[in-house]
This record gives structure tokens, C-alpha cells and sequence, in this order.
């Protein structure tokens, strides 16, 4: 991380917290905060896997992006619950998902599926993690959940709607599609549920997305030739 998303927020406006645990991205984020005079903006160093409200307090929106992807998926489990803890409004997910439900993971009396990612070797030192900056921070693998159970792990939490962003699309500019297909955002809504009066019973009534929903269909080119009869056949009529 160097800052982008901090140092935008506090440039509207916002009261903001950047957290990064690597030294070389947390100075980067600091000289640009200096650079701006940003006086609504703070950068600490810290392992996510710190956080609590104890030690930061609570927030309006809290931004998870890069960050879920990197962690087992007991560590992150536990983030998206502290992070519920520490949000009064929303919580935006921007995180790397498994395409096919490979490895199954429980935590607690639930059941989420995935596929295990390699960040480090497993012979690798510590200084060697610490210069991977685009890897975990020490972990050797890390946990990618697929579409449905990180939407579930949501919606267990507690919060209370779940909405996949489209619209900006991530886009691989220059060429055909989106960039990464296993990349999305999810904007988690925390709010008090409602309870029904015309239909009282729906109140206990949860849901869960199966595995094998939500699954993007894979782009299929049509053969060349198929336009060029289709060209043919309308020359003809």
C-alpha cells in the first residue's frame, strides 16, 4: 500500500487511518502525506491482524483492499469480524476469489470453501518475506475464498447486506474483458435488521448462497469462421 486510498479520502475531507506493516510502503505513505499537508490523515505501522476497536476506535467506512487474499483464512475470518466491530456504516472488500471450490475450511460450526494460495516459499527467511511487497507478511499460504462463502462469512458476521460492485469496472484497458476474473469488491452494509409484520415467520429464515452460484460464465470466442459465413449468408439473401 502507499497510501492511495487514505491519502484520497482525507483529500475530501475524512478523518483517516492508513495501516500497513511493511516500512518501505509506510514511508512512501507518510512522505506524500507530508508532501500534501494532511493533517486529517495518520499512518501507522501495524499488522492487520492487530486491529481492534480497543486500539483504533470505530470508523464510518473501513476500505479491505489487498489485504483478505493474504491471510489464512482463520486470520481473515477473524478480520472481517473485527472490522464489523469497528464500522458503524459499511465495509468495502476488495479481495482476490476463488473460481472453483478446491479446499474446504471450518471455522466454528460453519463450513467455506476455496482453494490455497502459495505467497512464500516454504524455505524462505524472514527478510526474504519482508521484500516481497506484493506477498503476505509472513504467512507461507493464504486462504482465497470462493464468491458464495465470502459473501456467507458476511452475512454470518453480521452484517446485514452485501452488494457486489460493477460500476467502476476493473477493466483490462487495451484489450477484450475484465483484468482479473477472480478479483471483485464487495460493500458489506451494517445496519439493524428489520423485522416483518406481514410475514413474521421469514424474520428466522436465513439463507446461503450453495457452492457453484455466482459463478461468472468463461468467455467462449466464436471460430472466425463463423462470422465470415454469417457475412456470407446475409450477402445472399
Amino acid at each position: 500500500m502507499d497510501g492511495l486510498f487514505p491519502i484520497e479520502f482525507a483529500l475530501q475531507g475524512a478523518d483517516t487511518i492508513g495501516v500497513e506493516i511493511r516500512e518501505a510502503n509506510i514511508q512512501k505513505a507518510i512522505f506524500s502525506k507530508e508532501v500534501l499537508g494532511l493533517r486529517n490523515l495518520e499512518f501507522r505501522r501495524d499488522d492487520v491482524r492487530n486491529i481492534s476497536v480497543g486500539s483504533y476506535g470505530r470508523f464510518d467506512a473501513i476500505i479491505c483492499s489487498g489485504v483478505l487474499y493474504h491471510l489464512t483464512a482463520a486470520d481473515a475470518i477473524k478480520l472481517v469480524n473485527t472490522m464489523y466491530e469497528m464500522t458503524t456504516r459499511i465495509v468495502v472488500v476488495d479481495t482476490h476469489v476463488s473460481l472453483d471450490p478446491i479446499e474446504s475450511v471450518r471455522y466454528g460450526n460453519n463450513e467455506y470453501w476455496g482453494s490455497i494460495f502459495h505467497e512464500h516459499a516454504e524455505d524462505a527467511t524472514a527478510d526474504g518475506k519482508a521484500k516481497s511487497l506484493l506477498a503476505s507478511a509472513d504467512n507461507v499460504t493464504s486462504f482465497w475464498f470462493t464468491r458464495p462463502s465470502l459473501i456467507n462469512i458476511l452475512t454470518k458476521t453480521g452484517f446485514s447486506s452485501v452488494y457486489e460492485c460493477f460500476a467502476p469496472a476493473h477493466l483490462n484497458y487495451g484489450k477484450r474483458g475484465i483484468e482479473h476474473r477472480d478479483r471483485c469488491t464487495f460493500v458489506a452494509v451494517k445496519n439493524d435488521a428489520c423485522n416483518l409484520k406481514t410475514s413474521p415467520a421469514a424474520n428466522s429464515f436465513r439463507e446461503e448462497w450453495p457452492q457453484q452460484s455466482l459463478t461468472y460464465v468463461r468467455e467462449k470466442r466464436r471460430p472466425w469462421y463463423k462470422s465470415v459465413l454469417k457475412r456470407i449468408n446475409r450477402s445472399n439473401t
